[in-house]
């Protein structure tokens, strides 16, 4: 998750040819970040990356590195895949 994330705030500082990313995006929504990289109308044009990148975009949080519970396996795998 914070693999993507740092993708999507390094594609920001690219659209903008900022050195540095703007306080409005230090988020971890993954939706604001689509947005304010140029990406939304690129993924929008692939439905199935969309189904995809949307399923993972509701999974992800930063919390989900603090959960007490385990993630079922078969549930790791799906999400990884």
């Amino acid at each position: 998750g914070y693999a993507i994330e740092c993708r999507l705030k390094a594609a920001c500082c690219r659209r903008l040819e900022a050195l540095r990313l703007p306080g409005k995006l230090e988020t971890h929504d993954w939706d604001t970040l689509v947005h304010e990289a140029g990406h939304l109308a690129a993924l929008k044009a692939q439905p199935a990356i969309a189904a995809i990148y949307s399923e993972l975009a509701d999974f992800w949080s930063p919390n989900l590195r603090y959960q007490a519970k385990r993630i079922p396996p078969g549930e790791a795998a799906r999400v990884y895949k």
